[in-house]
């Protein structure tokens, strides 16, 4: 299966008024608006970016910024330089930075608290404009191609082209960034759409990319479906970037696990130094239950682990030659 960059056209305007909007998301849209800026690359319009700080900060995707400078333009016309600050290489969001600031101040977006339950709708600020976005389904667990990182994301439906989709901004309709799109399924033909299996979802792909076509039909035209780091990951990295070293810190054990015969996770690799490691964690343990959440396979492990924080402890139990084993492992960071 080959994976194919996404890219916008340059003739896309981000100013749009967002026909057919209800006036609910049409407010939403008068509210982020001023947050919002169009990327460009020479004569190439290539994405979208959100203020996430009044000293000109910006949150955009890895496919959205192409060189280390770029230009960016607000609604009310202003054109800005921008330099790439930091990049989160499992998400593939990237920090901006205006470059010569001065005086000027800027408008933050509000951003959705994870704990909030995720709304049916949302608002998708697309280069051509704002479209309504159903939510699929919440949390569902994919993988990051090129990181391949297990990473939680949320599953969404447009009607939109999947070329203008990809990497667009998701929006509450309250005006809260909640979610930046990673990949898009375009659909061709209408049909049922067969069944997800449990575990690891096989559609999302590298941020940025296009996948191939899913078989389903909505509304009177197209299904594009896209996913979305989830609000929780959303949250930290926006955290990350604002934090003084400008860097994500992602939770890790130390570990690599597969499946186990007889239910859990099995260790094959223990780090050196890592939490799991100085906790007594060994090669062949099989982990049973997480922070009191009962493990049954490596899903369930990535699934726990994504909600933990570095730096606090995890009542680790593990089975190892017949007999459970409770170890208090340090979460650590992912490098």
């Amino acid at each position: 299966m080959s994976w194919s960059a996404a890219s916008f056209g340059a003739c896309l305007l981000l100013f749009g008024d967002g026909q057919g909007l209800s006036a609910e998301e049409t407010l939403a849209w008068q509210k982020v608006q001023p947050s919002v800026v169009l990327l460009t690359s020479g004569a190439r319009t290539t994405g979208l970016g959100a203020c996430i700080d009044e000293s000109g900060r910006f949150l955009a995707h890895r496919a959205a910024v192409p060189l280390p400078v770029v230009m960016a333009k607000l609604s009310s016309g202003v054109t800005l330089t921008l330099t790439r600050e930091s990049e989160d290489e499992v998400t593939e969001l990237v920090l901006l930075a205006v470059a010569n600031p001065g005086n000027r101040t800027f408008r933050p977006v509000q951003t959705a608290k994870a704990d909030k339950p995720l709304p049916k709708s949302l608002l998708a600020v697309l280069a051509a404009g704002p479209v309504r976005a159903d939510v699929a389904a919440a949390d569902k667990l994919g993988v990051v191609t090129r990181q391949r990182r297990v990473l939680p994301l949320t599953e969404l439906n447009f009607e939109a082209p999947a070329h203008q989709v990809a990497g667009a901004l998701l929006f509450t309709l309250d005006g809260e960034l909640i979610g930046v799109l990673n990949a898009t399924l375009p659909q061709e033909l209408p049909s049922i759409r067969p069944p997800v299996a449990k575990g690891i979802d096989p559609a999302p792909a590298a941020a940025g990319a296009s996948l191939p076509a899913l078989t389903q039909q909505y509304g009177p035209g197209g299904l594009t479906v896209a996913y979305s780091v989830a609000p929780t990951v959303l949250e930290r990295v926006i955290d990350g970037f604002l934090s003084p070293s400008k860097k994500v810190r992602h939770p890790a054990l130390g570990v690599f696990c597969k499946d186990a015969a007889g239910g859990g996770a099995e260790v094959q690799r223990v780090l050196p130094g890592s939490g799991a490691a100085k906790a007594g964690m060994r090669t062949g343990d099989t982990i049973v239950e997480m922070g009191g959440i009962a493990v049954k396979n490596q899903i369930d492990f990535a699934r726990i682990m994504l909600h933990q924080t570095p730096g606090e402890s995890l009542s680790v139990r593990v089975r190892r030659s017949g007999k459970t084993i409770e170890l208090n492992v340090v979460v650590g960071e992912l490098q």
